[in-house]
């Protein structure tokens, strides 16, 4: 694997894309705003992950359970090292590459 600086282009990652130390991680996660409310609210970008919308080969990372502390009311609470470290050994996460939509 090429180092990679922490951010990538879309170029970088297709020219990388048959690395196999390489991981894609989706961590998604969408701001719905109702109308007459003056707050919007978070929802899981799972759904859409799961309906073929990502970077084909990549993996969800669910911020709002396998990476989010269970035991804070907030969601996307930084998780326990412990925590972290088994979702990521889930996810075989050897890689430095993550996708997001906000």
């Amino acid at each position: 694997m090429t180092d990679a600086p922490p951010l990538v282009s879309t170029e970088w990652l297709a020219q990388q894309a048959a690395d196999a130390g390489i991981v894609v991680l989706d961590a998604s996660v969408f701001l719905v705003q109702t109308l007459g409310q003056d707050r919007g609210e978070f929802h899981s970008g799972l759904d859409r992950f799961a309906s073929g919308g990502h970077i084909p080969g990549a993996r969800f990372a669910d911020l709002f359970v396998e990476f989010s502390d269970p035991n804070v009311a907030l969601p996307f609470t930084r998780p326990q090292v412990t925590q972290f470290e088994a979702a990521a050994g889930r996810l075989r996460h050897h890689a430095r590459v993550a996708c997001r939509n906000l």
